[in-house]
């Protein structure tokens, strides 16, 4: 059974943003758009994890083998292979990162060898150690962002973890910074990008993991925390990541996430909390796209059985995701935007601003011996 299904034509998709009310421009339209479509010739299941502007590729993993697909705007496959699994070279725990592609170099952060360089086939080029003993809690970022003349990462957990008291682990999480930066040449780290002001992390409730999403936006570096529906700026300063303001989404129909005073309560008592949250933040030209959901009511929650892994799947599947767009002022210019049910959201733009996402082939009940991959377009 499916929450909601929205009747659109694939590559005819426009539709109207809402806008705030003190918009001056309130006569403009806001759209989005299915402008193209890639065909890409693989059977198997695809996740497009990034772009590449100097080679024009597009990196992309199966989930369930691991293989590493690249391919261009035409489907065609230029390469494929899987990371070694053992040896001097193997990629042992990548997968809780997104693998990056940068001037036709694939890069990843392995969690107990650093950041690790490969040519497009595959082959081992070379490595960057991240140093001291060091473990990876949770999350999906890029590998790494040059900062100054350092490079900055999400921050691994150091010292000693004392697992006996996972009350204390949150809290920790909830005040440190977020961002860990390596000297290359020294091999020192140091932390930057301090916990934000003013979140719901300081009421002493427990609300998961942060899942953190960070993104470059020229000299700005954008922060959004899982439990919140709004985004912290943080400014250049050399080697520190300095906070500015925060920029809220103002919705009145969203569901809220609920805390749990106790953390062994957290994930009993938040079972049916499906709250809003954003999903993805894009930037092109200036301009901050937020994917967003609103969440579902905890009584239509719990009409669906999370233990039926397929009807809960299809629940899911079917919660509706928005767009809303900001000015490189911050300013909203549109929100409530909705995107096509039946997509599986990627986190790739690409030079043209076209947002990737890939067909759900299971929603749509076929079977096609290709991947395709959508096209979206945001547009004044």
């Amino acid at each position: 059974m499916k929450y909601v299904t929205f009747n659109y034509i694939w590559l005819g998709i426009l539709a109207a943003c809402s806008q705030p009310n003190n918009n001056s421009n309130s006569s403009d339209s806001f759209e989005l758009t299915v402008v193209d479509s890639i065909q890409v010739d693989y059977l198997g299941n695809l996740f497009v994890m990034d772009y590449d502007s100097t080679s024009g590729l597009y990196l992309s993993r199966n989930n369930g083998t691991e293989e590493i697909v690249l391919f261009d705007d035409a489907g065609t496959i230029r390469e494929n292979f899987t990371f070694q699994k053992d040896g001097p070279d193997a990629v042992f725990s990548a997968n809780g990162f997104l693998v990056a592609l940068s001037e036709g170099q694939i890069i990843t952060m392995d969690h107990q060898k650093g950041i690790m360089f490969f040519n497009r086939n595959g082959a081992f080029h070379k490595r960057i150690p991240v140093p001291g003993e060091h473990f990876f809690v949770a999350g999906a970022s890029l590998p790494y962002h040059p900062l100054g003349d350092k490079l900055a990462y999400a921050r691994p957990e150091r010292g000693g973890i004392d697992w006996e008291n996972p009350a204390d682990i949150f809290k920790g999480i909830y005040s440190s910074p977020l961002m860990e930066v390596l000297d290359t040449i020294s091999g020192t780290v140091e932390r930057t990008m301090a916990f934000p002001p003013n979140t719901v992390y300081e009421d002493g409730n427990y609300y998961h993991l942060t899942f953190p999403i960070i993104v470059k936006n020229g000299n700005e570096w954008i922060l959004s925390l899982m439990a919140e529906r709004k985004y912290h700026i943080y400014l250049e300063n050399g080697n520190e990541l300095e906070y500015s303001r925060t920029v809220s989404l103002e919705l009145n129909d969203a569901v809220d996430i609920k805390g749990a005073p106790n953390v062994d309560q957290m994930y009993e008592a938040n079972q049916f909390n499906i709250f809003g949250r954003f999903h993805e933040i894009y930037t092109h030209d200036g301009l901050i796209f937020v994917v967003y959901s609103k969440g579902v009511k905890e009584e239509i929650a719990m009409q669906f059985n999370p233990e039926n892994r397929d009807e809960w799947a299809s629940f899911v599947q079917g919660i509706p995701l928005y767009l809303a767009a900001f000015d490189r002022d911050h300013q909203l210019l549109c929100k409530d935007l909705p995107l096509p049910a039946g997509i599986d959201l990627t986190p790739v733009m690409n030079n043209q601003g076209e947002i990737l996402a890939i067909k759900n082939q299971e929603y749509w009940g076929v079977e096609e011996d290709f991947v395709t991959v959508f096209k979206m377009k945001f547009a004044q």
